[in-house]
Parts: C-alpha cells; sequence; structure tokens
C-alpha cells in the first residue's frame, strides 16, 4: 500500500468533532508524552491540526511506536459509527502497512517549474492585498541579491492572530517568494517548506540555539549533522529550502522573547556560506492577541522592540522585518478580483481576467457597508483576514463562469 500523506491525515482529523476552539483537539492528543510542550495555533484548528502533525509526523515512543498512530486512535474514538471514521481507519491500516509513517504532501522535484503551472485555487483569496508587505520583502531581497548572495535570508512576520499566517506562509511560497525571484520571464522557484520547531521555554539560554540548531539539522539533514553540513545537504537539493517557525507574542516578557530571537539572528549570522542564489529563506511567524489586557502589553512589547529590529544591520546578512499583518480594506479587495496576474489561468473563456467583474465589485461594496464591519476601523473599515475568506470563496463561486468550473476549492 501507499504511505498516506499528511493532507489526507489532516483533512479527516477535521472532521472530528470540536464545539469550543481547542476542544477535541487537545484530547487527540492524549497518550503522547510531553504533548503539553508542543506548539499550538489557536483560532485556526486547520493550521493548528498541521502544526501538531508536522510536530509528530517523525517522533517515535519508546516502543518504537510512531506517535502519530496515538493521534490516529484517539481521532478514531470520536468517530465511531461515522463515515469519517471508516475512512480513518483504512488510513490507519495504510499506516501500518507502510514502511514510513507518513509522507509529505505531493511534494515538488526540481527548483524550477513552469510558469504555466500555478498556485492552487485555494490560495486564491489569500493573495487579496498584503502589498505592503510584498513591498518591503522585494526591498529586502534585492539587497539579499546585490550584497549578500549566498548568506540565509531572514524575514519576521508578524500580526493579529486573525490574520490567517499559516496562508501567508503558503502564498510567501506559492506566490510571493517565486514572484519576486524569478529570473527571467519563463521560470519559477518552487521552494520546499521545512517547519521547524521553536526550542521549549523551559531551554536555557545557553542551550537555545543548541536546540535550534538540532531541530533544523533533523528536517533537513541528520540530527548530528554539522552547519556544514547542513549546508551540503542544501546544496545537493535543486530546491530551494523555505524554512518556517511559529510562535506567540502572548508571554513576550516572561519567555524572554526579545532575547531569543537575537540569539536566532546571531546563530544565523554564523552558519556558513550557501551556493549562490536564493538557497533558505528562514521565516519567523508570530501572532499576537489584544485581550486579555496582559496579551495586549505583550503585543506592544513586541512592536517596540520590532520597530528596533526593522531598523537595524546585520553583519553579512538580510533581515527584514515586514509590517504588521493587519484587516483589509475596500479598495484592496476591490484591486484583488480586477488583478489579471492572479486570475490569469482561472477561467479559458474570460483570460486573464476574472470572469465577471461587476458582480464581484457590487457585492465587495455591499459587504464593507454592513453594520458588522462597522467599528473594525474609526477611519475606514478593514476586515481581518479570518473573517474575509470565507465572503471570498463565496465571492468566487457565486460570479465564477461555468468554463471555469473546472477548478474547485
Amino acid at each position: 500500500m501507499n504511505p498516506i500523506t499528511r493532507r489526507e491525515l489532516i483533512e479527516v482529523l477535521l472532521q472530528v468533532p470540536a464545539t469550543e476552539p481547542m476542544a477535541g483537539r487537545t484530547s487527540l492528543l492524549t497518550g503522547i508524552p510531553n504533548h503539553e510542550s508542543l506548539n499550538r495555533i489557536e483560532g485556526n484548528r486547520r493550521a493548528d491540526l498541521e502544526l501538531i502533525v508536522d510536530q509528530l509526523a517523525d517522533v517515535r515512543l519508546q516502543s518504537g511506536e510512531p506517535a502519530i498512530f496515538i493521534l490516529v486512535d484517539n481521532a478514531l474514538s470520536y468517530l465511531v459509527g461515522l463515515e469519517a471514521g471508516v475512512t480513518l481507519q483504512a488510513l490507519r491500516e495504510r499506516l501500518i502497512s507502510s514502511s514510513t509513517a507518513l509522507s509529505p504532501d505531493d511534494a515538488e522535484d526540481g527548483a524550477i517549474v513552469a510558469e504555466n503551472e500555478v498556485w492552487g485555487e485555494s490560495l486564491l483569496p489569500y493573495l487579496c492585498d498584503r502589498s505592503s508587505q510584498e513591498d518591503a520583502l522585494d526591498i529586502a531581497l534585492q539587497r539579499h541579491r546585490e550584497h549578500t548572495p549566498r548568506r540565509p535570508f531572514i524575514c519576521v512576520v508578524h500580526g493579529n492572530a486573525t490574520e490567517c499566517h499559516d496562508k501567508f506562509k503558503e502564498r510567501l511560497q506559492e506566490y510571493t517568494l517565486p514572484k519576486l525571484l524569478v529570473s527571467n520571464d519563463s521560470e519559477q522557484y518552487a521552494f520546499q517548506d521545512y517547519f521547524v520547531n521553536w526550542p521549549s521555554q523551559y531551554i536555557s539560554k545557553r542551550d537555545f540555539t543548541t536546540i535550534f540548531h538540532r531541530n533544523l539539522a533533523e528536517k533537513v539533514a541528520s540530527r548530528a549533522a554539522t552547519a556544514q553540513e547542513i549546508t551540503v545537504a542544501i546544496s545537493h537539493d535543486p530546491a530551494p529550502y523555505l524554512v518556517f517557525s511559529y510562535l506567540s507574542t502572548v508571554c513576550w516578557e516572561e519567555e524572554g522573547m526579545a532575547e531569543r530571537i537575537r540569539e536566532l539572528i546571531a546563530y544565523w549570522e554564523s552558519f556558513p556560506d550557501l551556493p549562490l542564489g536564493p538557497r533558505l529563506v528562514y521565516c519567523l511567524f508570530l501572532t499576537h492577541k489584544t485581550a486579555p489586557r496582559k496579551s495586549l502589553i505583550n503585543k506592544n512589547r513586541a512592536l517596540k522592540f520590532f520597530d528596533e529590529l526593522g531598523s537595524e544591520t546585520f553583519a553579512g546578512m538580510q533581515c527584514v522585518v515586514l509590517p504588521e499583518l493587519s484587516g483589509i480594506g475596500e479598495e484592496e479587495v476591490k484591486n484583488w478580483i480586477r488583478d489579471d496576474r492572479i486570475f490569469r489561468d482561472f477561467c479559458p473563456a474570460h483570460a486573464p481576467s476574472f470572469c465577471q467583474i461587476r458582480g464581484p465589485l457590487r457585492d465587495i461594496a455591499g459587504l464593507y457597508q454592513n453594520p458588522q464591519y462597522a467599528d473594525l476601523s474609526a477611519a475606514e473599515p478593514r476586515i481581518p483576514m479570518e473573517l474575509l475568506e470565507d465572503h471570498l470563496i463565496t465571492l468566487i463561486k457565486k460570479h465564477r463562469c461555468p468554463e471555469s468550473n473546472r477548478h474547485d476549492f
């Protein structure tokens, strides 16, 4: 039997009942040693499950059993008598018969893909706006190409938890970075992505970079690999690497996160030179919360640190702090539906534009007149991506023509 993919497993796990943001998913981890130390993404069920599965994919218990089996068995107890339970049981049998616990999602081979092999349609709603982030990234990448082309490139992304950081990561990987790094009009870069777990808050300052390095080495080479050996592994892979970690600023002061981020930057500054070209991009994603008051205080502390960090220069390396991810305004959404670059291959009958423009523009104007969003901004309503995404999906489905139905979300 073929090994199951990460995507197959996550789609079934999403059917486990959860009446509250973290309900059900915490119970899924019962029996997994030290599961309390796993990084989590609150408020986004899919992203949280993806992060959990990524962290458990290569973990084995003392008995030798993959930890992912416990996750599957716990999920089965929630799905007894349901069609999803039958599906998950079949996946479990494939897990048992496979020599590897979990297979990645249809990984692409090679660094270059044809221009007409575009990003998945499910990413379309998340290509809305984010122009200030793209502009800042474009400038920093230009400096990287000119001055530090053999060094790692570091990018800090931050915003409220309602701004769908996981989808912004996909946008970077599938759309933004290939677009900004394109070498000519007929080629794009296809990035390999590697999630690297951020060291636990209980790790001492002295051991912080040691653990981070080990986590990185385990993903791209071997657990005991040196920095030089990691560089060799990267040089042998035709695809550039997007390495990323997730954090929350809720305990910014208590966990000394500013100091740890500086230690991380120092680690990358000391990293060996890489082959020429865009070989390694490291993105640190941080989510803010504004309630309770303590979380808001820590967010403001983090923002002050990011302002300072963004104005600094680093020895032989580019580190960019992108503008804060924030809600999206009416004109940005209208410009999104008008953008021929985004919808160029959406519909063969209307390419390169979206099928019909007038209908979506009317619906967008009506959306921003909704009293539900009147108080989100004193000057102009700006809707967080977490609230906007379903509206944009509905908009596309409502106004697409039959010729575009060969695509689906």
